[in-house]
C-alpha cells in the first residue's frame, strides 16, 4: 500500500480528497449557501452521523460509525448538486462497512456517485464488500442490477477486484477459488479475469482451465513483457493451458512476441503444439517475421515439408507481406499451395491489400480465375471493407459485380456483423431493389429483430418484400410474436384470409414448443374451431418434435 499512496496518481488523488473534505467541512458549519438560512445544529452533518462507541470505551473505529440513513437521506433530498456531493463525500468517509450497501441505495441512478462510494467500500475492506455481494446474488434479480443494489454484477464486482488486486493479489485470487455464495462465479470470473492476466499473465494462464474461463478474449496487458523475458518458457506455460480461446490468444501474443528476437526459433517450436494450438501461434510469429523480412519468412514456409503446417503459416505471411509486394505474395501462393489453402492464402493477400487500397484488392479478385479461391477472396474483401468504410461501400461494390457467385459470397461474410450493427439498415435493404444478394439466413434474422421489438410494425415490414421472400418472413415474425404476445398474434391470424391462414399455422405450429405450456395454451385457446385443429393436425403430424414435448404441448392445447 505504501508503493501505491507514493505514486503522483494517488498523491493528486489524496490531495483532491482533502480539499473536498475542507470543503465539505466548511460548507456544513456554514449551513450551505450563503443566501440560504442558517440551519440548527440539529440539521447539521455532524448530527446526522452518530458514531457508536468502541468495546473497549474509547474513541470509535472507522468501521464502527453508523449512519443516520434517514436524515442523511433527506439532507441529500433537499440539497443542491454540489452541497449534496459534499454531504455523500463526508458520510461515505464516517460510514460503517454496514452502512455501504443502504448508500449505495440512496444514490441509485447516480453514476459518479456509485462509483465513488463502491470504490471506497472496496479499498476499506474488499472482503466484507465480497460477502456481501455474494449474498445479494441470491436475491436472484440477474445481472442488471446486483440483487437489491443498484449496480451491475460487471460494474461493481470490477470495482472491487480492481481494488482488491492492487491490494493484495492472492487474497482477491483466493476470494474466487474459495467456495462461495456468489450465485453468478463463473460469469464473475469471466468478467474479471482480464484484471487477473494483467496483474500476473504466469499464473492466469493456469486459472483458464480452473475459472472455466470459456468464449472470452481477454485483453492479455502485460503478457508480452512478461514472455519477452523467456519466450520458450512464457509458450510452454500457455500450452498447459489448454485450447481454449483465451489460451490460443495469449499463444498469439507470445508467438508474436517471440519472433521479434529469433522468429525461426519460434517457428520451430511452433511444430511441437497441437494443432489448435500451433494454428493461434504461427499467426502471431509469422505475422512479426514477414513484416519485418517477407523473403526470409516466405523461404522458411516454402521448405516446410508438412502440408498442414504450410498451410497455416500461409495466410499470416502473404497478409503482411502483400503490404508491401502483393504481386510477390500472390506469386508465392500460387507455387508452393494447392486447393483450400491456396484460396486461404489468396484471402489473404487481398485482405492485407484492402487495409490500404480496397479498390485495388477488388481490381486483383477481378483477374482470378473463377472458383473457390476467387470466392473466397471476395468474402474476404467484403468483411475487411465492411469494417473499415461501413455497409454503403460495401453494397455499392457487390451489387456491381457481374458474377452471382461473388456476390453471394461477399454478402453471406458481412451478414451477421452489419444485422448486429446496422438492423434498420439491412431491413430497408430487404424491400429494395437489391434484395435478391441476401441469403435466407439474413432475412430471417432481420424478421425475428423486428419482431421483437414491435411484431406489429414487423408485420407491415413483410408487405413490402417480395413475393418471394414475403412468406418466410412472416413465419418468422409470427413464431416470435406467438411467445411474447400469444393473444395479440393470434388476433392478427384471424384476419387473414383462411389459406394464408392455415398455411402460416402449418408452418409455425413446431415453433410453439420453444416456449412455455402456458403460452402454446393462451395461443390456441385464442383461435377459432377451425385454425385449432389446423394446429392440432400439424403437431400431431410433426416426426421432429420430441415426443415427451409433443405430449406436453398436445395436453396444453387441451385446456
Amino acid at each position: 500500500m505504501n508503493r501505491i499512496l507514493h505514486s503522483p496518481a494517488s498523491l493528486m488523488i489524496c490531495a483532491l480528497a482533502g480539499a473536498m473534505g475542507f470543503g465539505a467541512g466548511w460548507w456544513i458549519e456554514r449551513g450551505g449557501a450563503a443566501a440560504r438560512e442558517p440551519v440548527s445544529s440539529e440539521r447539521r452533518i455532524s448530527k446526522t452521523l452518530t458514531p457508536n462507541k468502541s468495546a473497549s470505551g474509547g474513541q470509535p473505529s472507522v468501521s464502527a460509525h453508523r449512519l443516520d440513513l434517514k436524515s442523511l437521506a433527506s439532507r441529500l433530498a433537499i440539497s443542491p448538486p454540489v452541497e449534496r456531493w459534499l454531504l455523500l463525500v463526508a458520510a461515505v468517509e464516517k460510514a460503517g462497512l454496514d452502512d455501504m450497501p443502504e448508500l449505495l441505495k440512496m444514490c441509485s441512478g447516480d453514476k459518479a456517485a456509485l462509483q465513488m462510494i463502491a470504490s471506497h467500500w472496496a479499498d476499506r475492506d474488499p472482503a466484507h464488500m465480497w460477502r456481501v455481494l455474494s449474498a445479494e446474488s441470491q436475491k436472484g434479480l440477474g445481472f442488471e442490477t446486483l440483487g437489491s443494489l443498484p449496480m451491475t454484477l460487471h460494474d461493481i464486482t470490477g470495482i472491487l477486484f480492481k481494488s482488491w488486486v492492487a491490494q493484495d493479489l492472492t487474497a482477491a485470487r483466493a476470494a474466487l477459488n474459495s467456495p462461495s455464495e456468489m450465485r453468478y462465479l463463473d460469469a464473475t470470473r469471466s468478467n474479471l479475469f482480464s484484471i487477473f492476466a494483467k496483474a500476473d499473465p504466469e499464473a492466469s494462464l493456469g486459472l483458464i482451465e480452473e475459472w472455466n474461463i470459456r468464449h472470452i478474449i481477454p485483453l492479455w496487458q502485460g503478457l508480452d513483457k512478461w514472455a519477452e523475458k523467456d519466450p520458450r518458457h512464457a509458450a510452454e506455460v500457455a500450452a498447459r493451458s489448454g485450447v481454449e480461446i483465451a489460451s490460443t490468444e495469449a499463444l498469439k501474443v507470445i508467438g508474436r512476441t517471440w519472433a521479434k528476437t529469433d522468429p525461426a526459433a519460434a517457428l520451430a517450436y511452433a511444430t511441437s503444439l497441437s494443432a489448435a494450438q500451433r494454428s493461434s501461434f504461427v499467426v502471431g510469429a509469422m505475422k512479426e517475421w514477414a513484416a519485418k523480412d517477407p523473403a526470409a519468412a516466405a523461404a522458411w514456409a516454402a521448405s516446410q515439408t508438412d502440408t498442414v503446417l504450410r498451410a497455416q503459416l500461409a495466410k499470416p505471411l502473404v497478409e503482411a507481406w502483400a503490404k508491401t509486394a502483393p504481386d510477390s505474395a500472390l506469386a508465392w501462393c500460387q507455387e508452393n499451395l494447392r486447393g483450400e489453402a491456396r484460396s486461404k492464402a489468396i484471402a489473404g493477400v487481398v485482405e492485407g491489400i484492402s487495409q490500404k487500397d480496397p479498390a485495388a484488392a477488388s481490381r486483383l479478385i477481378a483477374e482470378l480465375d473463377p472458383g473457390g479461391a476467387r470466392n473466397t477472396a471476395a468474402g474476404a474483401l467484403a468483411l475487411k471493407w465492411y469494417h473499415q468504410s461501413g455497409s454503403q461501400a460495401v453494397l455499392q461494390w457487390l451489387t456491381a459485380l457481374p458474377d452471382a457467385d461473388l456476390r453471394r459470397a461477399g454478402m453471406e461474410q458481412i451478414q451477421w456483423v452489419w444485422q448486429m450493427n446496422e438492423p434498420a439498415r439491412v431491413a430497408e435493404f430487404l424491400t429494395g431493389p437489391h434484395a435478391s444478394l441476401a441469403g435466407t439466413q439474413l432475412l430471417q434474422t432481420s424478421a425475428a429483430e423486428q419482431a421483437r421489438r414491435d411484431p406489429e410494425a414487423a408485420m407491415q415490414w413483410t408487405a413490402k418484400l417480395s413475393p418471394a421472400t414475403m412468406p418466410a418472413a412472416r413465419e418468422q415474425v409470427l413464431q416470435v410474436w406467438m411467445h411474447s404476445r400469444p393473444e395479440a398474434a393470434a388476433a392478427w391470424l384471424q384476419q387473414q384470409p383462411p389459406d394464408a391462414r392455415t398455411e402460416l399455422l402449418t408452418n409455425t405450429a413446431h415453433s410453439l414448443a420453444w416456449g412455455s405450456p402456458e403460452t402454446a395454451s393462451t395461443f390456441f385457446s385464442s383461435l377459432n374451431a377451425a385454425d385449432r385443429v389446423t394446429i392440432r393436425e400439424s403437431l400431431t403430424q410433426n416426426s421432429g418434435l420430441d415426443a415427451a414435448k409433443k405430449t406436453e404441448l398436445l395436453k396444453a392445447l387441451s385446456r
